[in-house]
């Protein structure tokens, strides 16, 4: 069954965010294709608008447009907008190399090592903490997360990356030789579901979710989730929460 409530597009506002977003990704990144065929199951037309992202979140908020994508819950942006259910899970682990695997069950394990980060970049509360008592070594840099796995191959003995981001700098960018020395940590230091939200202040906010979830919750039991988010990590496995 489609739904449609009117013949106007619903209208996404994004920011860049390789692999899940990127205005000259393939269909616009693996995010944005999972949120454009469930809307398209729906029976709408989505069409993306690029911006930089206070910008995204604001047009939405104030129902500029209709709604934004792969944002995080919490309780002041719910006082705002309406949620969909959770379309993917990502964060943040170590990638490390092979050969030099820690099996790290707290930051303490981690002493005497470097940790690579990106400079503004949050990875969760626990690794916060961590860094601010010191309790492991962070080397914070303003470079993109390609040069911080490239770092790890010559100097640097860990770094943290968003798990979809490692996975596909690996693939995309790295000689199978180089790739095949480096892996990820199966401990994740943050994890977190990704919304469609749209605006409370939006006349059809409430009805374009409910369409929303329908459809997503088709797909995923189909599958057809899981094989465009394991296509966009090369096969590798989903993130998953472990301890």
């Amino acid at each position: 069954m489609h739904y449609q409530l009117h013949a106007e597009p619903i209208r996404i506002t994004v920011g860049e965010w390789p692999p899940f977003i990127g205005e000259h990704l393939e269909d616009k990144g693996v995010g944005a294709k999972i949120v454009k065929e469930v809307f398209q199951n729906a029976g709408y037309e989505v069409i993306y608008e690029f911006y930089p992202w206070s910008r995204s979140y604001r047009y939405a908020a104030i129902a500029e447009r209709e709604g934004t994508i792969l944002w995080s819950y919490n309780e002041e942006r719910a006082k705002i907008f309406h949620y969909s259910d959770p379309i993917m899970m990502s964060g943040s682990f170590f990638f490390m190399k092979k050969n030099r695997l820690i099996p790290w069950k707290s930051f303490r394990d981690l002493r005497g090592n470097v940790v690579g980060a990106l400079s503004g970049y949050y990875y969760g509360p626990d690794f916060a903490k961590a860094e601010k008592n010191r309790e492991i070594d962070v080397q914070r840099m303003t470079i993109t997360d390609e040069k911080l796995l490239r770092l790890l191959l010559t100097r640097l003995d860990i770094v943290a990356v968003d798990y979809y981001v490692g996975h596909s700098i690996l693939n995309q960018y790295f000689e199978a030789e180089d790739r095949e020395q480096i892996t990820h940590h199966p401990k994740p230091l943050s994890l977190e579901d990704l919304f469609l939200i749209m605006p409370k202040k939006g006349k059809y906010s409430q009805k374009y979710i409910d369409h929303f979830n329908v459809k997503l919750k088709e797909m995923k039991a189909k599958g057809d989730i899981e094989s465009l988010l394991k296509k966009a990590l090369g096969g590798a496995e989903l993130p998953s929460p472990q301890s």
